[in-house]
Formats: structure tokens, sequence, C-alpha cells
């Protein structure tokens, strides 16, 4: 743990934490460090609303955030980045502006808070995305909208309510988020339409090539969206994953190819793997020196990074890194505004709205299940292929009361 002595208080507190001398204002880093614009830290003090006894091993409002993370973002690395920064905006903003630590927030703070982050103000928002070690990034890119200030409310409240079970807070002073009016999720709304994927599978087909580094860049993006577009996982699950998670089992007449995922919540499954993944899967594997097939063993990663791969194309002798979700994101989406021009250009003016203006990787995993529930009308295996917990998430994505509806409704 580290502290730092406190300027940018001129009220004294008096409640300190036990082992620190009585009396002097304190701050700490938070447990990943603080960026260089907030580098004065986070109040370090005995709030008012500390408990008297914990089940963490936490002395400071910092070292308990770290105890939150670890036990509910220990399973997924996008999940911890975003419980991350909801969680230093949030502390930040309490330090900065309300000059407190997390645990002398009142209610008052918290209701101040909702309202700040629907309008942070020019000091709190950068103009484009900047290292955190730069002297003017700052926790926002703009205001957020409804949906995102509900998000970061609601991670929050989680956070807070962790406290009070544990007992590093006596009560929990946050009103509970209120979900923004007409919010409801419909994925079915968020799938793309088969010209849309047919469009975009047109713009990686167009992506240029000059040398052997770029066509293998070009048969990695192929590759990508071979995924996406037959297995529905979730972008951080694919980009956790290696080669050798991809294994033929037997069944009883035959055996199968499958994708042995671990997602949400640790929890695993097998994703059934159709020929097209196949087909994909050797020729990019081909493309790398590759043997058709993977070893359970084998660790190259699903979708490697190629920054050191020559311009020959050559990847002998490398040991291949696996990309981050934000980097396979951006390669999607740039291919999306491709396929939204190609769109355009098509006469296709609503096909490419979506895709220009909407459509992300998770769209692609909601188009694959859509598809499922179509052709199988069994909501079960919509839940086991997607690895939902609870079948009614894999219910919405059933268009059949909406055919029905259209269908008796064509006459009229």
């Amino acid at each position: 743990m580290k502290y730092l002595e406190n300027k940018s208080r001129e009220t004294q507190v008096d409640k300190t934490v036990e082992h620190l001398p009585a009396g002097e204002l304190m701050t700490e880093d938070l447990p990943w460090g603080l960026p260089q614009a907030f580098a004065d830290g986070i109040p370090v003090y005995r709030g008012k609303h500390r408990g008297n006894y914990t089940t963490l091993s936490a002395n400071t409002d910092g070292e308990a955030i770290a105890q939150w993370l670890a036990e509910k973002a220990a399973d997924s690395v996008a999940t911890a980045r975003a419980y991350r920064r909801e969680a230093e905006r949030f502390v930040l903003w309490a330090a900065r502006v309300r000059q407190k630590c997390l645990s002398d927030l009142d209610r008052s703070d918290f209701v101040a808070y909702r309202e700040f982050l629907k309008s942070p103000g020019a000091d709190w928002i950068m103009a484009r995305q900047l290292s955190r070690r730069h002297p003017d990034w700052r926790p926002f890119l703009g205001p957020l909208n409804d949906k995102s200030v509900y998000y970061a409310l609601s991670v929050v409240s989680g956070l807070i309510q962790f406290l009070v079970d544990t007992g590093y807070l006596r009560a929990n002073p946050m009103p509970s988020p209120k979900k923004p009016p007409g919010q409801s999720f419909s994925p079915i709304a968020r799938s793309l339409s088969k010209a849309q994927v047919a469009f975009l599978f047109s713009a990686v087909n167009e992506l240029p090539v000059q040398d052997g580094r770029s066509e293998l860049m070009k048969l990695r993006a192929q590759w990508m969206l071979t995924v996406f577009t037959t297995t529905a996982m979730r972008i951080s699950e694919a980009c956790g994953h290696v080669m050798g998670d991809i294994r033929r089992v037997p069944l009883k007449a035959e055996s199968v190819w499958v994708f042995m995922v671990t997602g949400k919540g640790g929890k695993q499954r097998a994703i059934p793997l159709n020929q097209r993944f196949i087909t994909g899967m050797v020729s990019f594997r081909r493309s790398l020196g590759l043997g058709m097939y993977p070893d359970p063993e084998e660790t190259t990663p699903l979708f490697p990074k190629l920054n050191q791969v020559s311009d020959s194309g050559d990847v002998e002798g490398l040991v291949l890194e696996g990309m981050g979700s934000r980097h396979a994101y951006r390669i999607v989406k740039e291919l999306m505004l491709s396929a939204a021009d190609i769109a355009s250009k098509a006469g296709e003016e609503y096909e490419a709205g979506n895709l220009r203006e909407a459509a992300s990787t998770h769209w692609l995993r909601h188009t694959v299940l859509r598809d499922i529930a179509d052709e199988t009308e069994d909501l079960r295996l919509v839940q086991q292929f997607a690895g939902h917990s609870n079948i009614n998430t894999s219910a919405a994505y059933s268009a059949k009361d909406l055919e029905s509806l259209v269908e008796g409704l064509r006459g009229l």
C-alpha cells in the first residue's frame, strides 16, 4: 500500500486509519495505480459508514475495492476492466469533487454522482483515448447516455452492496439505480440480417493485399468473422482461448469437433463446430505454417497478434501473442464500417445505417443465437449454445411470437 500526503484538502479529518498517525491527512493509490492527472490520490481515513468488523482483510477503501474486483471480476478480463473503470471514476470523483473517501459518502453524494455522469464537465473529458500516463488523460470521452449512466451506477451499487455484505460498511447509503424507460433488451433487434452478414464478408474479401503480412492480416480477419458467425462466442471468450481448446470428441455414432469454452463465471460449455468453422480453421492455420488441426496442448492464440510478422508474412520461429478484446473489436468494427460503405453503394441505405451506427461484435453473437432459435425452436439448445444462466435470456432470441403476429395481420 502506498500512502501520499494529501495537500488538496483544507479541512482536518480526525478519523484516521488505525495504523496511521492520528490527525495526519493522507491519501492512497488505487490498487492498480493512479493516472497522472489524478496523482494526488484518494483520501484515506475511517469514514462514518465504516463498520466495526469486516470479513475483508482491508484497512482502506482502496484495499476493499481491490478485494471486490478480485472476487467479482476474476473470471473475465473484460468484466474486470469495466468494473475497474467504473470504480475508478467514482472514487476519483468523490476525492476531487466531494473531497471524501468512499466510506464517508452520504445518500446525497450518490445522487450528485448520478447527475455528474450525465454531464461531467470539460475538466473530466478527453478529446480522444489517451494513455493513463498522459497528463491530458481524463476518465470520460464525453457525457454518458441514460443506458451508460444506469450501467455505471449498477456497477457502483454492486460494489457498495459487497462492502455492506462483508461488514466493511455499516449500511448502504446509495439509492437503487433505476433502469431508464424504453431500454428493454431485444437481441433480435440487435442482430444482423443475412444481407448485412453478406456485406460484412464482402468487406473482408475486399481488404487490400500489398505483401505477405497484409495478406496474413486479411486471412486473420476472415477467420475472426468465421469464428464470430459460427460460435456466438463473446469477444472476451474468443480472445481468451487458444487453438488447443478446439478438440474432437466421441459421440455414440461419430466424433465431432467442439470448442471447449470457459465463459462468464467460469462456466464451461462445449460448442459444436460446423464445417465452415473447420474449413476456415484449416485455412488460417496453414497460413501460419501450422498443421491442419490443433493439438490439445497447443497454445497458439485463437486470434494472434501479427505485429512481429515481417513484410514477407513469415511467422516461423515466432511466439505468437493473443490480441486483446479492444484490438479484436476495432478490427471487426472497421470491417462493419467498410461493409456499410458497400451496402450504401448497392443502394441498401437501411442495411448500411445499422452497420455504420449501431452494430458491434456482440451483434454477431445475437445473430447466431437468433438463427439457432429460428432453426431449432428449442430454447434449451439456445441456452446451452450461448452459455446463458437463465433460459428467459435465451427466450428473447425467439421470433416465433413476432412472426405469428405478422402473419395474423398480413391479410388486414
